[in-house]
């Protein structure tokens, strides 16, 4: 049965922490282990400097246990690819020892049956490893785009060594105009082998994703409906294959929809959980509010100049707590607004450079005077 983390106790007690607009401690927790990775997706929005130099143990531990003292519910390893990192192991057994959920990000490639027999002794049933699917059926894409290309029979294997010692794993798939058309057949291979998830990352305009990869919404929006539908006994459908961006475009372009004039509150807004309940470290130790918000602007600290607990407390995370300011845009007057509250401030600003705009990938924001679109 999938784990509901709203439901979980420990997350509940947690929540009773709450002052005005923060809880006294973050209850996610994602790091970058690496910024090395064994390959060069396409798609991906990180961009990876391979003669980046890393860590050292000591600084690797140190911030393991500064990340213990505040001890916060989950903690998301990933990198780069973290299996390049030969602590990795230890790190996640010091992190279990502390009772803090792990959530591993891989592509799949390092994983051998002895890596995974060694996984199986160290993880428990709220731990999880997510492999991420790129292509398994065209190989010539594997050429042309840099992208991973899985064999049927690979994968399949994979997967179910991984299910022989009872760990459970996620695949995730980004969805792009070169594989949507496998996200079907990824799924159901996930739910013949008993995969326990499969779930989506929607494509960003961040590091060195093409603006051009881009699925039309319709489409995605007819594949998610055609997966639901799917009868399933193993595999649970985790989301991710469209974005409430899909919808929006697809009810701007309907032109028997009616438009109502409407005047939203745009000051002060709050749009995610970056800053309030998770944070992000990267490969260096520099603190920021989430992983799409890696620029110098958000930058609250690093972790080997003040503590995480000082940070937390007491570091400047700006409009991720105080709110952005969206007056002037199209979410002043936009019907969606109360869905959305404006979007991803970090891909906002990844992309105009600018703080008070709205998400890029809203259809809305082709209007503002200036502004590209994603």
């Amino acid at each position: 049965m999938e784990l509901n983390i709203k439901e979980n106790p420990v997350y509940l007690s947690l929540l009773r922490q709450y002052t005005k607009n923060k809880i006294l401690y973050p209850l996610k927790i994602s790091w970058d282990i690496t910024s090395r990775c064994n390959l060069n997706c396409f798609y991906c929005y990180k961009k990876y400097d391979l003669n980046k130099k890393e860590l050292s143990i000591k600084e690797l531990f140190y911030i393991v246990e500064q990340i213990k003292k505040i001890k916060p519910l989950e903690v998301t390893l990933g990198g780069g690819e973290p299996f390049l990192r030969e602590e990795i192991l230890d790190i996640i057994k010091s992190l279990k020892k502390a009772d803090i959920w792990v959530y591993i990000l891989t592509n799949g490639t390092l994983l051998t049956e002895n890596l995974i027999k060694r996984l199986s002794n160290i993880l428990r049933e709220t731990d999880i490893i997510q492999i991420s699917v790129d292509f398994l059926y065209h190989k010539q894409n594997k050429k042309t785009l840099k992208a991973k290309y899985f064999e049927r029979k690979k994968l399949e294997s994979l997967l179910k060594i991984i299910k022989k010692y009872n760990l459970k794993v996620y695949v995730n798939l980004t969805p792009t105009k070169y594989n949507y058309k496998e996200i079907i057949k990824i799924f159901s291979l996930c739910e013949e082998i008993g995969i326990q998830g499969f779930g989506c990352t929607p494509l960003v305009p961040l590091g060195g994703a093409n603006l051009n990869l881009k699925v039309q919404p319709e489409t995605l929006i007819k594949i998610e409906d055609e997966l639901k539908n799917i009868p399933v006994k193993n595999c649970s459908y985790l989301g991710g294959i469209t974005t409430i961006y899909d919808f929006i475009e697809v009810k701007k372009n309907n032109k028997n929809a009616k438009v109502k004039k409407i005047k939203n509150k745009v000051k002060n807004i709050l749009s995610c959980t970056a800053g309030r309940y998770q944070l992000h470290i990267d490969e260096s130790g520099n603190i920021y509010p989430c992983v799409f918000c890696m620029n110098k602007i958000y930058k609250v600290g690093n972790i080997f100049e003040k503590d995480l607990e000082y940070l937390w407390n007491n570091g400047d995370w700006g409009i991720f707590r105080e709110g952005r300011d969206l007056s002037d845009t199209e979410c002043e007057s936009c019907l969606y607004f109360k869905d959305c509250l404006g979007g991803c401030p970090g891909i906002s600003y990844n992309y105009y450079k600018k703080i008070n705009k709205p998400d890029p990938r809203c259809p809305f924001n082709r209007n503002e005077k200036n502004n590209k679109r994603f």
